[in-house]
């Protein structure tokens, strides 16, 4: 979740006692609201009596949601705190405080399994010191390849390969109802590879696999549906409740700007 504020502009402008970077975070953002996939920007003004504390909460522009709307400023009524203005006698004062959050499903709530594997670019391109992190992934492990990564990079990310501080592949699993943390930033390109939905019986087979992204890497489709995910291979264990899940799998490629 990205938070953008700005304060209004005057000289009897209340001022922040506490950072407001502080007052939302990413585990504010409901479970709800991510399963309903629910975003959006918010710019919120809030009224600051002569204590420095807020009074009301307005939005002025609107996510699109009105959950998500009221959540914002409640969170920002309960934790922010300000040094009141001061009118020209230097008296305390009433004033504005506007402000702008930008909710983004943090991505560590979608994820169920998978694994990153993660390169550090030196100044000359070279890939160095190999990282891998695995989420609940038990399949044979994935290899520390620089060749592979080099050819990724070349092929699917849009600036050259020095103008990234490192390089990550990940394989993202997403079951219904799961979370699992592989977190994303703000300051990479990311480029999906290959991505699919697949439909599993309560005995862990796979009954449907639909492509939703498939690009052509090295002559071939990158069609997970004619690959790793097998309509009638038993991939996954039965489901407890005896019920049919769905999954989306993704693999992409993003690299971190310098």
């Amino acid at each position: 979740m990205l938070l953008l504020f700005a304060m209004t502009s005057g000289a009897v402008s209340a001022i922040p006692r506490t950072d407001p970077h502080t007052w939302l975070s990413q585990s504010d953002y409901p479970t709800d609201f991510v399963a309903s996939a629910t975003e959006g920007a918010i710019n919120v003004s809030i009224n600051v009596d002569e204590k420095g504390a807020p009074s009301s909460c307005s939005i002025t522009s609107s996510s699109g949601d009105s959950g998500l709307d009221n959540l914002t400023c409640s969170l920002i009524m309960k934790r922010a705190q300000f040094t009141p203005a001061k009118n020209q006698n230097g008296q305390a004062t009433t004033s504005k405080y506007s402000q702008k959050v930008t909710w983004r499903i943090p991505r560590e709530k979608l994820i169920t399994q998978g694994f990153k594997l993660t390169f550090a670019v030196e100044r000359d391109g070279r890939l160095s010191n190999c990282e891998l992190v695995k989420y609940n992934y038990h399949d044979n492990d994935p290899k520390c390849n620089p060749q592979m990564i080099d050819v990724l990079a070349d092929k699917f990310l849009p600036a050259t390969l020095t103008s990234y501080q490192s390089i990550s592949l990940t394989l993202a699993i997403k079951v219904e109802g799961s979370v699992i943390a592989i977190p994303e930033r703000l300051d990479e390109d990311r480029v999906i590879i290959t991505s699919a939905t697949a439909g599993i019986s309560a005995s862990g087979v796979i009954t449907t696999c639909k492509a939703e992204v498939t690009r052509d890497w090295m002559g071939k489709s990158s069609d997970l549906c004619s690959g790793p995910i097998t309509v009638g291979a038993k991939e996954f264990d039965p489901d407890p409740d005896g019920k049919n899940r769905k999954i989306a799998v993704t693999f992409e490629i993003a690299g971190l700007k310098r």
